[in-house]
């Protein structure tokens, strides 16, 4: 009996002793509430996570009573059920015109959440767009979190966005944030009506993206995808001289200048504590296509369209490629690459 009553006092000692440590590391977040905020119907918002969800059926599943909407779609239009009544008889969508709703989402977790939804065409077909997002400030950063995959789930690691600082450009959703310069470690509720953070612990170094850079003007913004021991990260490392980053590999997912994105190429850096990394990417621009040339020899054709690519062969796509604006020059090889001839200027132009 003394030995049980002994065990039984030393496994109360361990959870004493054990329960404070747990309550402290508990301690550590911060919780925010979030709120629902508009997002503009017509907007420059984007990132490179957005993807509207097909519509047709009839039933649009989002996270609502009963699991689905009731809908009914032709090709002119399309109505839903946006009060639950079993009847899709509100016009969300007629032609090109596009009517927005407000539609009540509920969790597991037993919370009730109102988001507002449009229809829209998405070329021949109907899509979903989501048209509200949750916000809130983040040690003074705002942080609005927007559902880009459009099932009506919020902060879905690496599927959803964060559009961060008022920045028009998301970047996917990810464990570790850069807000406002600080390193944070974030989480979220089932429907997303809090944000939990903190201080990012684990090991940092440094990075300054732009030293190697050899473009006029610094894109607004520089998307990597991290292996770090955080897992899988998404962050933006746009600033001026050196961004602290956990440390790890990363890859270039996406940047942005006014109307081109970048992507893709040899665009990676790893980040250690003892060194700022630095990756080489930028002008000089080049263009790599193959040409066919028909049997009269008098016409040439680009197969694919040209790709513009990077001193780390880095992607560079936007506007500038439209019709009548993407000229370049064309230098004729052989097969090993021995020029043939003068270069020729080009420009794109429909077949």
């Amino acid at each position: 009996m003394k030995r049980q009553i002994l065990l039984l006092a030393l496994l109360l000692g361990i959870v004493a002793f054990a329960t404070p440590i747990l309550q402290a590391e508990d301690t550590d977040w911060k919780v925010v509430k979030t709120k629902v905020e508009l997002l503009p119907e017509k907007s420059d918002m984007s990132s490179p996570m957005f993807r509207p969800a097909a519509v047709g059926g009839d039933k649009l599943t989002l996270p609502v009573e009963g699991g689905s909407m009731t809908i009914v779609v032709t090709t002119q239009k399309v109505m839903v059920d946006n009060t639950g009544n079993g009847k899709a008889d509100f016009l969300a969508a007629q032609g090109d015109r596009s009517t927005p709703f407000q539609v009540t989402l509920v969790y597991s977790n037993g919370e009730k959440v109102k988001h507002t939804y449009a229809i829209i065409k998405n070329g021949s077909n109907w899509a979903l767009k989501r048209m509200s997002a949750l916000s809130a400030s983040l040690e003074g950063t705002k942080m609005l979190m927007v559902d880009e995959n459009n099932n009506g789930q919020f902060c879905e690691e690496g599927i959803d966005a964060f559009f961060v600082g008022g920045s028009i450009w998301g970047i996917p959703t990810s464990s570790v944030v850069n807000a406002g310069g600080k390193l944070l470690e974030v989480k979220f509720n089932e429907s997303g009506t809090e944000m939990s953070y903190k201080p990012y612990s684990g090991k940092t170094g440094k990075v300054d993206i732009f030293k190697e850079w050899t473009g006029k003007a610094n894109p607004k913004v520089a998307i990597f995808k991290g292996t770090t021991e955080a897992g899988t990260i998404f962050i933006d490392v746009a600033g001026k001289g050196d961004v602290a980053v956990p440390t790890g590999s990363y890859a270039l997912l996406a940047a942005y200048l006014p109307d081109v994105t970048i992507s893709g190429g040899n665009t990676t850096f790893q980040a250690s504590e003892e060194n700022v990394a630095t990756m080489k990417w930028g002008v000089k621009l080049s263009v790599s296509a193959t040409i066919s040339v028909d049997p009269s020899g008098k016409k040439w054709t680009l197969s694919p369209v040209p790709m513009v690519r990077g001193v780390s062969g880095e992607s560079y796509a936007g506007a500038f490629m439209e019709e009548g604006k993407f000229a370049f020059k064309v230098v004729m090889a052989t097969a090993n690459g021995a020029p043939i001839g003068r270069e020729q200027p080009w420009s794109m132009c429909a077949s």
